[in-house]
């Protein structure tokens, strides 16, 4: 897999801020036992929910405005056995313009057996002229669990920016005892591909996937997946089983709601079948 430095076209890869956190279970409740990090990047919060006694939320935050000309996030966060952490952050990761330097995300996630991941991270929005490269890795005991889902916008289509940035370079992979399950590249280049027109978006503005990794991942939570979504309105959305114990959801939408509302239905669905009980209700 290639490292951060690697994918940078520009090679002027310098980390700007580092995040690192390890989780573990303690009496029957998962627990925050190390952390680091370096600004803007922090924990902001953690706590619980009466209905996941065991799952820690965790809600990441970026002091600064976003990710700016040749900034460099690296996260890594380690879930010990039997573990159980929701992850999000407070708002949308803003990509500014980037003439010099392309912006970059590097993420590692280390899930241990029997420990659960659920991250849901707030959409990317990219401005005009800025290029992003993110690599995400997940390295999975087992009987890991993780749902993770991510959105991508077009830009900020209220200023006129749709589809107004250079690059948007995203890398996903994940491995089951260090074997590799998934294998994503993503790239959206608006300046050399024609996104909008029929063959590629048609019209849709906004793309998510979700990503499933579990044991128990058969063609029957799949059909589940299928039947509670059903037909939604100006979305075009498929899933299927994408390797050993893994489901794969993609989307294209309108607007943002329209891929969450989705992503939603369809992680509680998988949720119910796999941990045996439905999504609960995160409020920000």
């Amino acid at each position: 897999m290639r490292t951060a430095s690697s994918i940078i076209p520009d090679g002027t890869a310098r980390v700007t801020s580092r995040l690192s956190a390890r989780f573990a279970q303690r009496r029957g409740r998962t627990v925050l036992i190390d952390q680091y990090h370096t600004a803007p990047l922090k924990i902001a919060k953690t706590f619980r929910l009466p209905e996941e006694p065991n799952a820690l939320y965790v809600h990441l935050m970026d002091a600064s405005p976003g990710i700016l000309d040749g900034d460099h996030y690296d996260l890594d966060f380690r879930l010990e056995p039997d573990s159980h952490v929701y992850l999000t952050n407070q708002s949308c990761t803003k990509i500014h313009p980037t003439p010099l330097g392309a912006g970059r995300l590097t993420q590692r996630f280390s899930v241990g057996s029997g420990a659960v991941l659920e991250y849901f991270p707030e959409p990317t929005i990219p401005y005009r002229d800025s290029r992003f490269i993110s690599e995400t890795r997940f390295d999975l005991a087992q009987d890991a669990i993780v749902f993770y889902g991510e959105v991508t916008t077009p830009g900020r289509t209220h200023h006129g920016e749709r589809f107004a940035f250079t690059s948007h370079d995203s890398l996903t992979a994940a491995c089951r005892e260090g074997v590799l399950v998934n294998w994503d590249h993503f790239l959206l280049e608006p300046g050399h591909h024609r996104l909008e027109e029929i063959g590629a978006l048609e019209g849709y503005t906004h793309h998510a996937t979700l990503w499933i990794w579990a044991p128990g991942c058969n063609e029957d939570i799949v059909r589940r997946i299928r039947l509670s979504v059903g037909s939604p309105p100006d979305v075009y959305w498929g899933v299927s089983l994408s390797g050993p114990s893994a489901i794969a959801l993609r989307l294209l939408a309108r607007n943002v709601w329209q891929a969450q509302s989705v992503i939603t239905l369809a992680w509680s669905t998988a949720r119910a079948e796999l941990l045996g009980r439905a999504a609960p209700v995160i409020r920000r």
